[in-house]
């Protein structure tokens, strides 16, 4: 008690809080984050958990996506990656940052999405999980190289949900 008399004036909010906040508030916070993580649940549910966070759920895993990567060069994967998820998938685009016309970003795509299959270097991947996160898409399927750090970090910094792994070998869910 002596000890730490002479390092602490006063106790301002009372006991019961965490750096300024009190615990009025911190409750109402956590109330938020629950509600937050129950509502996303129930949009997106996590049916077939093996399958991974994104492919194990049926709605987004069936629903509207983009491939980004060299998707018009047949010699790249990342042609074979479109073909497999516009067979998988309600909806595909093709985004190829390598070409003059066309989609050359997520941000070109017209409508929503929910998810985008990241078939490029992580450097442009990282750009790319800006601008998807803005448009509100929350699940990228990242490619055996395209799964860089700096993609991971710009996930976990912007929220998306993100699985790695390659769509050409990995288990869709079943068609409804």
């Amino acid at each position: 008690r002596n000890l730490i008399s002479t390092q602490v004036r006063g106790v301002e909010g009372g006991v019961d809080s965490i750096m300024g906040l009190s615990t009025t508030t911190l409750a109402a916070q956590l109330r938020d984050v629950v509600e937050a993580r129950r509502a996303f649940a129930e949009r997106y549910p996590l049916v077939y958990p093996r399958l991974g966070p994104v492919l194990g759920r049926p709605a987004v895993a069936r629903g509207r996506w983009a491939v980004v990567g060299d998707v018009f060069n047949a010699a790249k994967p990342a042609s074979r990656v479109l073909a497999r998820v516009s067979a998988e998938a309600a909806s595909c685009a093709g985004v190829s940052p390598y070409v003059k016309d066309g989609l050359t970003t997520v941000a070109d795509v017209r409508g929503a999405l929910d998810a985008v299959d990241l078939c490029v270097s992580p450097r442009i991947g990282a750009r790319e999980v800006d601008v998807l996160a803005d448009r509100g898409v929350r699940f990228i399927f990242a490619q055996p190289g395209a799964d860089g750090e700096a993609v991971l970090a710009a996930c976990r910094r912007r929220g998306v949900v993100v699985q790695r792994g390659c769509v050409l070998v990995d288990e869709w869910p079943p068609r409804s």
